[in-house]
């Protein structure tokens, strides 16, 4: 079974048990539905091992939104069904986006931009909801790379702190069982990569002063905070979990950890600009 429909399965069973689920993860529950039925229906990234080791020893991630089957008209299934269900739970969407439907040469133009953290062709104001509309229609075709990609990742060497399967960044982070190890977990392709236990993965900052962390309700979850460049980070330590983990449920499941962090003046990693981040690493 894989990840996606574990989490199905948990929140039917959740559903079940107390006959209804929050907005929230109803919403989680309709959009696992569309990933499973469109990544049904693709093909994983034609990137060769060459290739991938190339790109990996340059510091850059596997994946080219080139390497994408972003098939159009399997695209635009996606995008329809995201932005009529972001309709029935939100009550509207912006016309900009309705109209992004009879645009092939926008729906291309704006999924490229929104996977190289480019300026989005939308008004300021429209911008926030096409992310997450364009996140959810194209979060099918990257998880189905990281699926076939990420065994051709070495752990020891890559420790960046953006994916190295779709250059994505973390939302979310766990502690192993074996080690205590920190690993992150791609907000955009669910790729878990092994990281630093004293950094940030944004700034790279590693000045133990103005690195630290809270810790949530009971010792499980941590939240990890940068005071140099304000941003935070969701884990959870698994030598205190008492049962098996599902990262993706989790990250749905802590929006609590959400609301503190924010309240006390941080924002998520994943405000930051990839493209800005990789090209400093890189150069």
């Amino acid at each position: 079974m894989n990840a996606d429909t574990a989490v199905l399965s948990v929140l039917a069973e959740w559903e079940k048990k107390e006959g209804t689920l929050s907005e929230a993860l109803a919403l989680q529950k309709r959009l696992l539905v569309i990933r499973t039925e469109i990544k049904s229906r693709i093909k994983p990234a034609p990137v060769g091992d060459a290739a991938a080791r190339a790109r990996l020893q340059d510091g850059r991630p596997i994946i080219e939104f080139d390497d994408l089957d972003a098939n159009h008209l399997v695209l635009k299934e996606s995008l329809e069904r995201v932005i009529a269900l972001f309709r029935e739970f939100s009550g509207e969407v912006p016309e900009s986006l309705t109209n992004l439907i009879n645009r092939p040469d926008l729906v291309n133009t704006s999924a490229r931009a929104w996977f190289e953290s480019k300026l989005l062709p939308f008004p300021p104001g429209e911008n926030s909801i096409a992310a997450m509309v364009l996140h959810a229609a194209l979060k099918p075709f990257l998880t189905g790379c990281s699926d076939v990609l990420s065994d051709m990742v070495n752990q020891e060497q890559w420790k960046r702190g953006y994916c190295p399967v779709c250059g994505g960044a973390p939302d979310f982070a766990f502690l192993d069982k074996e080690r205590g190890a920190r690993w992150l977990l791609c907000s955009r392709c669910d790729m878990e990569w092994l990281f630093q236990r004293l950094e940030c993965p944004v700034c790279g900052n590693q000045d133990q002063k103005t690195l630290a962390y809270f810790t949530g309700e009971g010792d499980n979850y941590r939240v990890y905070v940068c005071e140099k460049c304000k941003r935070y980070l969701k884990a959870i330590d698994l030598r205190q979990a008492q049962v098996d983990i599902l990262l993706p449920l989790e990250r749905l499941i802590t929006t609590d950890l959400d609301v503190q962090a924010q309240a006390m003046g941080y924002i998520p990693c994943t405000a930051q600009m990839i493209g800005d981040r990789l090209e400093k690493r890189i150069h």
